[in-house]
């Protein structure tokens, strides 16, 4: 059985390549220069990308590494991906993966 399932959204407002599936586990988001690392919560998730709770979007730069925990017997005990940050609101930002290790 899988850990999440998918976000519901109407198909004529859907423009992402790839569904997303509603999450909630712990993340950690680390800076392209290595110089901080910021604790969040992933949202969704996609084959495509996440979106990340965060307190202060604003402070991501605009690629960082996003390591998650396992999420189902699928998925690796931890992921990291390599990311965009492609769309920021106060408390969260979208992610595109650019990479993904698992």
């Amino acid at each position: 059985m899988s850990a999440f399932a998918p976000v519901q959204q109407s198909p004529k407002h859907e423009r992402r390549a790839h569904p997303r599936h509603a999450v909630s586990h712990r993340g950690l988001i680390a800076f392209e220069d290595g110089s901080e690392q910021v604790a969040c919560r992933l949202v969704n998730l996609s084959e495509g990308g996440a979106l990340v709770q965060v307190n202060d979007s604003k402070a991501l730069p605009r690629l960082v590494s996003l390591f998650y925990d396992r999420l189902d017997e699928h998925l690796p005990e931890v992921a990291t991906a390599w990311c965009m940050v492609v769309r920021r609101e106060p408390n969260r930002a979208a992610l595109r993966f650019l990479h993904v290790v698992a």
